[in-house]
């Protein structure tokens, strides 16, 4: 036991003293997440926490590679370990790839079936039965590799979509670790219990600084890996069972995962969308919707993971005729849920002012956030004109590195002429230099509420788009043409500065 308590102490060490650092770097780099319309946060949050939780989980099990004694036996008869591990760290090289440059949901279900196909191909990590409740178990053949990897892409995106509020990922990960260690613990598996206690010390370090209001998030590097790790785990604590439940008690453990990744691809599906079109409406937002505060809305869903993970272990150890009351409970509890939460009925938009012009300034950051060269960056520019109902919009930016305009807030109204019916509001581009100018000819004299909150917001995920795409060019792929700088204003005392314009590489 005591080398469980050093492995879970320096897991939880090495997370938590890794994240402040992350958080610096973050802000220093620009590797924040500035939230839009869909996502609850409304202030820039660094998004690359998930490397500490990687970090504080391979630590202590590299660390006890090199310890001679028992431990080294123990890693010689679990030889699948390493392979295990080596796919945990692709998953979270995807992640952060995605977090720091953005990858499409073709290429990140690509490389996950790939890691997952790589992952059944060695013993203990796939499904070989499933259960057939008081018939004991069905060999499934020829569909056991399918089935290992669908339960793999399935979990791993299914904590990706759950990872929506403060601290709420990380302690469904918790929550579901603790059930496996009992199983680990139960079965006498001390692999198992050294992966799940390396595991919930990095996410417990982790979650000082992600709890509601974060600090940090995880992002795609740490949703993604809890996943991968959490489905291989099930697998194997499934693979030492002998109960015939044995698939069900994962499957029931990470029930709201599932469920939410299940409600949204069906919720999709009916709608006619793709089932990787974002929205709203997971759990966790409708919960909000009903009045819940963050914290409320956290303490429900982690409420509702105990008691699916106390029925996991219910199932592991009672009867065929206890497991089916339970299964019954499961099923009506789930039904009333769905229905009380309204998933599959359109939400009423509010009806307030600016609601269409917000929708369609954050796909525009949604695109930006996604944008892989300048040209991409120039188009999303162009569409905020008839997102906003502008004349037309343009962006400059200074020559020097690190120059501002002399404002006191980032959107600057210029007040338009007698003579003219043209209005014109700037927004500075922060870490850039230079701003982008919204112009209007239809007679107005100020911008909207929600028009101005959304221009800011575009703004700053252009600003990191514009960093992002000029940081990858090997050769110019941007002309900074200069041009006669706008009409002055008092106090004004930027840098010169230019049009941004493209040219064929």
């Amino acid at each position: 036991m005591r080398l469980e308590i050093l492995v879970f102490a320096l897991a939880l060490f090495v997370a938590a003293a890794m994240t402040p650092f992350l958080i610096e770097m973050a802000r220093k780099r620009g590797l924040l997440d500035r939230g839009n319309a869909r996502k609850v946060h409304k202030r820039p949050t660094p998004r690359i926490g998930g490397v500490a939780i990687v970090a504080g989980f391979f630590a202590p099990l590299i660390a006890l590679r090199f310890v001679d004694g028992p431990v080294q036996s123990l890693y010689a008869m679990h030889p699948n370990l390493w392979t295990m591990l080596g796919c945990a760290a692709a998953i979270a090289a995807l992640g952060l790839y995605d977090d720091l440059r953005g990858a499409s949901a073709k290429q990140k279900l690509f490389v996950q079936i790939i890691v997952a196909i790589a992952l059944v191909s060695v013993h203990g990590y796939r499904i070989e039965h499933l259960q057939i409740p008081f018939g004991g178990k069905l060999p499934v053949g020829m569909l056991a590799a399918p089935l290992s990897v669908l339960w793999i892409v399935g979990i791993v995106n299914a904590m990706n979509l759950i990872d929506g509020l403060d601290g709420l990922a990380g302690g469904v990960a918790v929550i579901v670790v603790v059930m496996n260690l009992v199983i680990g613990i139960v079965h006498g598996d001390v692999m198992t219990i050294l992966l799940t206690t390396a595991l919930s010390g990095a996410v417990i370090g982790f979650l000082f600084y992600n709890l509601n209001p974060a600090q940090i998030f995880m992002g795609d590097t740490g949703s993604m890996f809890l996943g991968f790790v959490l489905a291989a785990v099930s697998l194997r604590t499934s693979h030492k069972s002998s109960t015939a439940w044995a698939l069900l008690v994962p499957v029931v453990a990470l029930g709201l995962p599932i469920a939410d990744t299940i409600l949204a691809f069906l919720r999709r599906a009916l709608r006619g969308q793709s089932p990787f079109h974002p929205d709203r409406e997971h759990i966790h937002h409708r919960l909000l919707d009903m009045g819940l505060t963050h914290r409320q809305a956290v303490l429900a869903l982690y409420g509702t993971c105990v008691c699916l993970a106390s029925a996991a272990l219910l199932l592991s150890f009672s009867s065929s005729r206890t497991n089916a009351i339970i299964l019954v409970a499961l099923g009506a509890l789930a039904t009333y849920a769905i229905r009380r939460l309204g998933v599959f009925g359109h939400r009423q938009a509010p009806a307030e002012p600016g609601a269409e012009v917000r929708a369609a300034i954050a796909e525009i950051s949604n695109r930006l956030q996604r944008a892989n060269h300048v040209s991409e960056v120039l188009e999303c520019v162009s569409a905020i004109t008839p997102a906003v109902g502008a004349s037309h919009v343009t962006a400059w930016t200074s020559r020097s590195a690190g120059a501002h305009l002399a404002t006191s807030s980032n959107s600057v109204a210029l007040p338009r002429s007698a003579e003219s019916s043209w209005f014109r509001a700037r927004y500075a581009l922060a870490h850039v230099g230079g701003f982008i100018e919204v112009v209007w000819s239809d007679g107005r004299d100020a911008v909207g509420t929600s028009e101005d909150a959304a221009l800011n917001d575009v703004s700053g995920h252009f600003a990191d788009a514009l960093r992002r795409v000029a940081s990858r060019s090997e050769t110019p792929i941007v002309v900074l043409r200069s041009v006669p700088r706008p009409e002055p204003r008092a106090g004004d005392t930027a840098a010169p500065l230019e049009r941004i314009t493209a040219r064929t590489a």
